[in-house]
């Protein structure tokens, strides 16, 4: 607070500091003692008070001679800056408001008002001033300083209405109280006025003040051929407009729809919004022709606004945007918007066949038909949901639970008011990303699962067919994603009954030849997973497949192949073929595919060919001979954690082999492979793998020592 109120203190003008003679202030203490009434000598003691720092008696001074004379605005200035200097901010405003009030000089006031627009804006007090100000605004100065108290107040207080009764009362009553006098500064000369001024109407809400913005733009013909054009004109002109549309007034619509038509495209683009937002339907049959504009800003703009409209043409007009591949995706994901907005259950059918689109016209498809909750939906939207895999389908997911019967209500939505901006224009790309606002959180029933698995099963296979590698990645993403068995995303069960399994029973059937079709996609990624996913989904089953992808001349496949190995001997027992094929492959020619080898090797555990695995001990590949480390310490039984490493261990060792080929691992010229070995002979109970743990503490490799020195 002390480093606020010197800051405060500067702003508005602390008295410079100078150091004062001691003789020169016993000589001003004798003169007011010699004359008492002169508040000019009081002055003058108060300002030598200051430069010798002597604040208390500084401010007593100054108080004493505007007791005296209270006129003069240079005392007040001065004594305000050393009560915010001590913190005193209340008085400092009282003073300022007192030179608001009183001061015949404009300067002068609003030097002032200025200035208890910083403290009290600090002091959270800006009403205070504001009572000050408002009885005095027929005067310039006093209306120029309410619209910039305005300007710092009323967003802050827009903030606080969210969530605030007294916030939105506030509001209300400022919108009728100061209307005169933002009214009047709309036609003010200086040029910050009108379009703060706007700002504040905007805010406030009172649908009085809209014809006056409208007048702006009408008063003043502007147009691109005019002499009197210029872009700050037309900004501030379709500033007011959209300021008029955001108060929602029908009775400024006669005057308005013409502007639809205005040669200058900013006006136009504000025009169409204040017809769609004023509520009226005489703004019905022009909005519905602005549908069919070439500029995507107006035809989007015209969908917002007939949001608003209850009525049999608009439900058309909406519907035929959203069906119409001739417009921009913007402007049909707003009517679809619109059609959710209202929950048109006329507009259904065409928002199913937006389910096929992409991007804003997708998503808000589909949250439209949540709001809708139309049963026959809920077979397109697992379409789409799952043809759209590893993206963001909150509101395919929303729409599902809706569709399929989840408790809770469809999420609360208003017509949009909102009018982004970018480099000065109607920004629609922003406006629609804004839509619809926050989603209830939703949980889309098991039922779902349970019922539809045909749906979900032809809708994955369908995936897995496209020929948008993209598409079909997704797809498997989805299925590859819990720890065990398959996962369906937002779909999958919780909790694993019954009911739960025979449905994934039937989408694993319907989805097989679909994921075998997948191994043979031109995209090296997609083959890889799909082994994967099909490794998990059939595993022994899957060994065919594992066998061919081993012989792809694509190494990444080789590798794919080699990791479906790893997986399937987690659950189930390795066929001898695939045991046998990983052994060979540890003495391939490619040390990628030894590396793989090793590593899928370790995955065996009770089946591995350790005998094999510890020969790779000495292959030229130092990536191959760390991932043959790490292996053998994976097989390894673990010693007891209680027994220091320098302590020979009683247990004896598991398989001596192993640990022959980690001591001479242990030794390797590569870090990498030491601190392997480190790890894996620390799980040795041997005790010339404890002997070797000790001797690799004193490693001159700093990650080695601590490998041998990890609990």
């Amino acid at each position: 607070m002390r480093a606020l109120a010197i800051a405060l203190a500067w702003m508005v003008g602390v008295p410079g500091v100078v150091a004062a003679e001691p003789a020169r202030l016993a000589a001003a203490r004798q003169a007011v003692a010699a004359k008492p009434d002169d508040p000019a000598l009081r002055v003058a003691l108060a300002e030598l008070l200051v430069a010798h720092q002597d604040e208390p008696a500084a401010i007593a001074a100054y108080e004493a001679a505007l007791a005296l004379d209270g006129t003069s605005p240079g005392p007040r200035f001065a004594v305000a800056a050393l009560y915010i200097h001590a913190h005193e901010l209340g008085r400092a405003a009282a003073v300022l408001h007192d030179v608001v009030r009183t001061s015949p000089d404009d300067a002068a006031v609003t030097r002032a008002g200025r200035e208890a627009i910083e403290v009290e804006d600090v002091a959270d007090t800006l009403g205070a001033l504001e009572q000050v100000l408002l009885p005095l605004a027929a005067r310039p100065s006093h209306r120029r300083l309410l619209v910039a108290l305005y300007e710092r107040w009323v967003p802050r207080l827009v903030v606080r209405a969210r969530d605030s009764a007294a916030a939105r009362a506030e509001l209300s009553r400022i919108g009728t109280a100061a209307l005169p006098a933002l009214l009047a500064a709309l036609a003010d000369a200086e040029p910050g006025q009108p379009p703060a001024a706007i700002a504040v109407l905007a805010r406030v809400g009172n649908p009085a003040a809209a014809p006056a913005l409208v007048s702006l733009v009408i008063s003043q013909p502007i147009g691109p051929t005019a002499p009197n054009f210029t872009i700050a004109a037309s900004e501030l002109q379709s500033s007011a407009l959209v300021a008029a549309g955001q108060l929602h007034n029908p009775a400024v619509v006669p005057a308005v729809l013409p502007l639809m038509q205005h040669p200058a495209l900013a006006i136009r683009d504000a025009a169409t919004f204040a017809a769609g937002q004023a509520g009226d339907p005489r703004a019905i049959p022009p909005l519905i022709a602005a549908l069919t504009d070439r500029r995507g800003a107006i035809a989007t703009l015209a969908c917002l606004g007939l949001a608003r409209f209850r009525d049999r043409r608009v439900e058309a007009a909406l519907a035929a945007t959203v069906s119409s591949a001739r417009r921009d995706d913007t402007s049909r994901a707003a009517c679809a918007h619109a059609i959710g907005l209202q929950r048109l259950s006329s507009g259904v059918p065409a928002l199913i066949r937006a389910l096929d689109g992409s991007g804003e016209l997708l998503r808000l498809a589909a949250w439209s038909l949540g709001q809708i909750a139309e049963p026959a939906a809920l077979g397109p939207l697992l379409d789409a949901y799952f043809a759209h895999g590893g993206q963001d389908r909150r509101e395919l997911a929303y729409a599902i639970a809706r569709v399929g019967g989840a408790p809770g209500s469809a999420a609360s939505a208003v017509a949009p008011t909102a009018y982004p901006l970018r480099a000065g224009r109607y920004d629609p790309a922003r406006a629609v990303a804004a839509l619809p606002g926050e989603l209830p959180a939703l949980e889309i029933p098991a039922r779902v699962f349970q019922r539809r698995a045909g749906d979900i099963a032809r809708a994955i296979a369908s995936a897995l067919a496209s020929p948008e590698p993209s598409v079909v990645l997704g797809a498997l993403e989805d299925l590859d994603a819990p720890r065990d068995g398959l996962g369906f995303a937002a779909l999958t069960p919780k909790v694993r009954d019954a009911a739960s399994r025979a449905a994934v029973a039937t989408i694993l059937a319907g989805i097989e030849p679909a994921l075998s079709g997948a191994l043979d996609n031109r995209d090296p990624r997609v083959r890889v997973q799909a082994l994967a996913v099909l490794t998990r989904a059939v595993g022994p089953r899957a060994e065919p497949a594992i066998l061919r992808a081993l012989d792809d001349p694509d190494p990444r496949i080789r590798a794919g192949a080699m990791a479906a190995i790893s997986q399937l001997a987690r659950a189930n027992p390795v066929p001898e073929a695939l045991r046998s094929r990983v052994a060979r492959a540890l003495t391939s020619p490619s040390w990628p595919d030894r590396r793989t080898a090793a590593i899928a090797m370790g995955d065996l555990g009770a089946a591995a060919d350790v005998a094999a695995l510890a020969d790779a001990a000495a292959d030229p590949s130092a990536l191959v001979r760390e991932a043959v480390a790490a292996s053998l310490g994976g097989l390894a039984a673990p010693a007891p954690a209680t027994v220091p490493a320098t302590v020979p261990a009683t247990v004896p060792a598991t398989v001596p082999a192993t640990v022959d080929a980690l001591l001479r691992l242990s030794r390797d010229d590569v870090a990498g492979v030491r601190i392997a070995a480190a790890r894996a002979l620390r799980s040795r109970a041997d005790p010339r793998a404890r002997q070797r743990i000790a001797e690799l503490a004193d490693d001159p490799d700093s990650a080695v020592r601590a490998a041998a020195a990890a609990p």
